[in-house]
């Protein structure tokens, strides 16, 4: 389900990226992105990958330096977001079970 969701995500910022109701959940659409970076699934990994490339394509300066610090922080050791409530809000508010 992760991965469908994270497919789901990545066609629809590449796809109606320029909509201003997806760049004003950047953010949400991030923290989703980055939680699955670590996610068992290689395919999940892969697009979640590529999603945050697509979120830092489309945020300003401020998301982007934001973005960074974000990756930074995980690739250091910071906690983890909570996957399932971020892709569940990005899905319409559907809940994602993990």
């Amino acid at each position: 389900m992760r991965t469908a969701g994270c497919i789901w995500l990545v066609a629809l910022a590449s796809f109606a990226g320029a909509a201003p109701a997806l760049r004003a959940r950047l953010g949400e659409l991030q923290e989703a992105f980055s939680t699955l970076l670590g996610d068992p699934s290689e395919t999940a990994q892969e697009m979640a990958s590529r999603g945050l490339s697509l979120v830092y394509r489309l945020g300003d300066d401020a998301g982007r330096a934001q973005l960074l610090s974000s990756l930074m922080g995980t690739l250091q050791g910071a906690a983890p977001g909570h996957a399932c409530a971020c892709l569940g809000a990005c899905l319409g508010g559907h809940p994602v079970d993990i």
